[in-house]
């Protein structure tokens, strides 16, 4: 049995198994370029690129679901997120595919995800496989007899494009930054070029540390004398960091190529720095979600401010 989801890897709420391990084989994972990804989704949930841009980007989202059909909202997580979940926690084995190279040679990419699934095929099945599901037929297939997973009231078609960097021609350079911001670590690990500066980090001439997902991953920064920090100073991210998620914790590559881990706290904050913003206002908005007294707050934050301040991942307006 085949079963699609666009779900990242958990576990249900009370804990049990929604992908379990005894009546799994294998995982094939299918990935794209997220600045695709972006421009796919805006016309697929009839959604503006900016928003599709910061669903594509933001921690822990869900899916918008689907009227058509029978489907709730999805727990995805960023791009980021969703692809690391399925890396790092299935016990079966996990394989990832680029759609880019399904495009370019769908006959060797098909077959490898075939044979990776252990499922045998015969060469004329594999060919009449690849052949049946061109792109433009099933843009025909779609014309004609319609298809499912199309949402309703839209006359946008599924099967809209079907290419790769079509992103050139619809996102703004400010949305290209924030993706890949967020996502870039993983992009260059699959082999998506980055627009920007950004390059490959080496870990290798890092410190290795555990973060709370027990997993080793080089995050050292040497000691910096603090940044003068009080309430009125305010932030703004350095637009050159990326994102990845490594376990439990958002590891940070600054335009230095330095690495840094920061827990759940340290990415709420890093999350609610999207915009500029002055200590006072990020503790405002923090005593008010969670309840807490203020000079709790500075006590919590000020360490972890510190932290991204003396890293360069945040600069101070002046």
């Amino acid at each position: 049995t085949l079963r699609k989801t666009h779900e990242k890897f958990r576990s249900a709420p009370d804990g049990s198994e929604l992908f379990p391990a005894a009546t799994s084989r294998a995982a094939l994972v299918i990935i794209r370029d997220p600045r695709d990804v972006a421009c796919s989704a805006a016309r697929h949930f009839n959604m503006s690129l900016d928003a599709s841009v910061d669903l594509l980007c933001r921690r822990d989202p869900q899916s918008p679901g689907s009227p058509s059909v029978l489907m709730s909202r999805q727990p995805q997580g960023s791009w980021s997120e969703h692809l690391d979940s399925w890396r790092r926690l299935p016990t079966y084995p996990v394989a990832v595919y680029r759609y880019e190279d399904f495009l370019a040679d769908p006959h060797a990419a098909f077959g490898a995800a075939l044979k990776f699934a252990g499922l045998e095929v015969s060469e004329n099945e594999l060919v009449h496989a690849v052949e049946s599901t061109r792109f433009e037929k099933l843009q025909v297939r779609e014309r004609e007899s319609g298809f499912s997973e199309r949402p309703t009231g839209t006359e946008v078609p599924f099967f809209r494009k079907g290419q790769a960097g079509g992103w050139r021609g619809e996102l703004s350079a400010s949305q290209v930054t924030k993706i890949e911001r967020n996502c870039g670590a993983l992009m260059e690990e699959f082999g998506y070029l980055i627009e920007g500066r950004l390059t490959s980090a080496s870990p290798s001439t890092a410190n290795q540390v555990k973060f709370s997902g027990d997993k080793l991953f080089a995050a050292a920064l040497p000691p910096k004398q603090d940044v003068p920090l009080d309430l009125s100073t305010r932030f703004v991210k350095d637009d050159q960091v990326m994102t990845s998620q490594v376990g439990d914790d958002l590891v940070l590559v600054t335009s230095e190529y330095e690495l840094m881990g920061l827990d759940q706290m340290g990415a709420l904050i890093w999350d609610y720095l999207d915009h500029p913003m002055s200590f006072q206002e990020l503790v405002d908005t923090l005593c008010e979600q969670f309840g807490i007294d203020s000079t709790t707050c500075i006590d919590d934050t000020t360490p972890m401010l510190q932290l991204l301040l003396n890293g360069g991942a945040l600069k101070v307006i002046t």
